[in-house]
């Protein structure tokens, strides 16, 4: 693979040191970061006769990484707001995670995968209805991908208003035999862009004996697990029941709390129950951006009070880990108890190096480090934003004011996917036109 030097940027590790380097440079040879330091030295080294990428006035920094995302779900967000428009989202999110066609869904993750790429974010974290057949379809976006099926055996949406989910256990076992035969055919031993977990849409719409046997085959496998958890009121208090009123006793029966668990949403846990995901060890991922256009919030003052692992993911609408960060930032100020604790830098924090931790794939992306994969990102400051920011931290001004059309440059495994905000990995225009037509078919029968 051929050497790359990037050059004369802002770099922000993200390292456990926070180490921060003012016109610095990072060298990338097969596809892993081989160096860091000042452009000279670097050069000396022998960097830098084969591609660069000049920096000047931009961070470069680690890969975004949304932790939590619907491929399909960039539909939603084109939602507007007034009369009808819940029972609208209702229709489209059954067709899009319970009836799309399998045509449409590789159209519609096409389109999902570039603007991710766009949107600086290199490693998505899926949780799709048969998200492991798109396996083909997420290795041609060149991005890191990890995969999980959300099995389920009664509507999700429906259970979302409360319906008690008539649950099916064979359907179940059948859709997990399905989503392991999948898999097969991905990347078993994690090293490759596209990897895959096990998952259910949530603990609500799968039997016990489902849950059960997700849980083994994902210990037996040494995969993680990513499910919706307390994400709507109304059937979190279904599970509850379900569950004689302890929740967290009922999923640690289940054993679907692990170390290595990715469980999204949290709006609706009471501040008694987050304490289980401490001593379990899980990671919650949190959208606060698709939260606020629910008008809810996770409980963020209480997870931090109890030492919960945060990381980022935009749910179903988008891509924009940017306007997730700053949602969320705005919505722990409004919280007095977290508004201290959680900054900018801390959230970029998490919608990068904590991601990646969250997906197990710290050890080898989320920081620029000699050794790791280099899934790194171009973002420009304008000097015309910068100075609205509380500090002259870059990471704090990352944060603050930039947004997707700040990326300019994305590299995934050490190749250049996108250079001076031209994609180069896929035909963007054909991308989209395709996804165009996937959408209209799915408003349609929406509206039937």
């Amino acid at each position: 693979m051929t050497d790359l030097l990037i050059q004369n940027g802002t770099v922000l590790c993200m390292d456990a040191g926070g180490e921060v380097l003012p016109g610095g440079a990072v060298a990338v040879r097969d596809g892993r970061i081989a160096a860091v330091g000042k452009p000279a030295d670097l050069k000396r080294m022998g960097f830098g006769e084969g591609r660069t990428l000049n920096a000047r006035g931009q961070v470069v920094m680690p890969g975004l990484v949304n932790a939590h995302a619907h491929v399909a779900g960039g539909l939603l967000k084109a939602l507007p707001e007034g009369p009808g428009t819940r029972a609208a989202m209702q229709r489209a999110s059954r067709l899009l995670f319970t009836e799309a066609d399998p045509a449409e869904t590789e159209a519609l993750a096409r389109a999902s995968f570039l603007e991710a790429l766009k949107s600086g974010v290199t490693c998505v974290g899926v949780l799709d209805r048969a998200a492991s057949a798109l396996g083909d379809v997420a290795r041609e976006s060149g991005l890191r991908v990890v995969l999980a099926d959300a099995l389920a055996e009664a509507d999700p949406v429906s259970a979302a208003s409360g319906a008690a989910p008539k649950l099916d256990a064979s359907a179940g076992a059948a859709a997990l035999e399905a989503a392991l035969t999948r898999i097969e055919g991905l990347d078993p031993d994690g090293d490759g862009r596209v990897t895959a977990r096990l998952g259910v849409h949530s603990p609500a719409v799968c039997s016990d004996e489902t849950l059960e046997s997700v849980a083994r085959e994902a210990e037996a496998r040494k995969l993680g697990l990513h499910f919706h958890l307390a994400t709507f009121a109304a059937e979190t208090e279904t599970l509850r029941a379900r569950a004689g009123g302890d929740l967290f006793g009922f999923l640690r029966r289940l054993d679907l709390l692990r170390s290595n668990t990715l469980a999204a949403g949290g709006c609706a846990l009471k501040e008694e129950e987050i304490g289980g995901l401490r001593e379990s060890g899980s990671q919650l991922a949190v959208a606060s951006r698709a939260d606020a256009a629910r008008g809810v919030r996770t409980p963020v003052a209480a997870c931090l009070r109890n030492k919960v692992p945060l990381v980022l993911g935009t749910n179903g609408i988008g891509h924009d880990l940017f306007a997730v960060m700053r949602a969320f930032i705005l919505s722990a100020r409004l919280d007095g108890e977290s508004g201290g604790l959680v900054g900018p830098a801390e959230a970029l924090r998490m919608g990068a190096r904590d991601g990646a931790r969250a997906l197990g794939l710290l050890g080898s992306v989320g920081s620029i480090e000699i050794g790791k994969k280099a899934d790194l990102i171009l973002v420009t400051l304008d000097p015309a934003k910068a100075p609205l920011v509380e500090s002259d931290d870059p990471a704090a001004a990352v944060a603050e004011v930039c947004g997707p059309g700040d990326v300019t440059d994305v590299v995934v495994d050490g190749e250049v996917l996108m250079e001076g905000g031209k994609v180069k990995s896929v035909d963007e225009k054909t991308v989209l036109n395709e996804a165009r037509k996937a959408a209209t078919a799915v408003w349609r029968r929406a509206a039937n």
